[in-house]
């Protein structure tokens, strides 16, 4: 009984003490454990706020998940000043530890705190939003999910690009979206200069719409878009719809029957 006892004394043991506040192994546990149940509530609760709530009105998926963010971090905010005083310790103790952490942010945490900021600013001013085919830093990709430090891009091979949220404010971004679910596919080609170029270009758009896929809608459009020793450039718009790897397999699929529609009139690729 008494090993017992001291087994369950050490959770009593000092450890520092911050003002008149001091705090014990005990006090560490329970604040642990209770922040563990409070990311748990609050992750459940944005779960659920989106499946049940949210999704009932009117509200894009962007805002939904802008609602759903700012719900799970201010449950988070109060649950964690609840808990802390629940535990015996007082937050306006921590005045100089908060002081560090603005000398933290202003130098190693910057990056992250802009990066926060940035994302608060994309979910209001919403130059993106979920769903969107957008270009940004190189990559290009539809929108899948709006955070608070990052967002994320799901290409058209299936790959995914975490996207720093700063860049959207700091960088110039693409955005294809601009009717309502559909989104742009621009497809290169380059063909030898052997054949008139009105002629080439007709040979391609009648390939682009002889295809059965559905959603080709605007027609596909096709621009000579300059000429060099090597041949004749050329890019073809087509408007598609779906998830990306339909995409991928529309590119596919309209890009054979090109080749091969350029090849029956002797039309060679450079």
């Amino acid at each position: 009984m008494a090993a017992l006892r001291d087994s369950f004394g050490i959770v009593d043991t000092v450890l520092f003490t911050v003002g008149d506040n001091v705090v014990t192994i005990g006090t560490l546990l329970a604040l642990l454990v209770a922040s563990l149940l409070l990311l748990t509530v609050a992750r459940v609760l944005q779960n659920r706020l989106l499946r049940h709530l949210l999704r009932r009105s009117h509200l894009d998926r962007s805002m939904q998940q802008t609602i759903g963010t700012l719900v799970h971090y201010a449950v988070l905010t109060i649950g964690f000043i609840i808990i802390m005083q629940n535990v015996g310790i007082d937050l306006s103790a921590f005045g100089v530890l908060a002081g560090a952490l603005g000398v933290g942010v202003g130098f190693g945490l910057q990056n992250i705190f802009s990066n926060v900021i940035s994302g608060v600013i994309v979910m209001f001013e919403r130059p993106v939003r979920i769903g969107d085919r957008i270009e940004i830093g190189g990559n290009e990709g539809d929108v899948i999910a709006i955070r608070a430090r990052s967002t994320v891009l799901r290409t058209s091979r299936g790959a995914t690009v975490i996207v720093p949220n700063q860049k959207f404010i700091t960088e110039y971004v693409k955005n294809w979206e601009s009717r309502g679910e559909l989104s742009s596919l621009l497809l290169p080609f380059r063909i030898v200069r052997e054949h008139d170029v009105e002629e080439i270009r007709a040979a391609i758009g009648e390939a682009l719409k002889s295809r059965p896929e559905p959603a080709l809608d605007p027609p596909p459009r096709v621009f000579f878009t300059g000429a060099d020793a090597g041949g004749y450039q050329f890019e073809a718009q087509v408007w598609l719809d779906g998830d990306p790897m339909q995409r991928a397999e529309m590119q596919t699929g309209l890009m054979i029957e090109v080749h091969r529609r350029l090849a029956r009139r002797g039309m060679k690729l450079a």
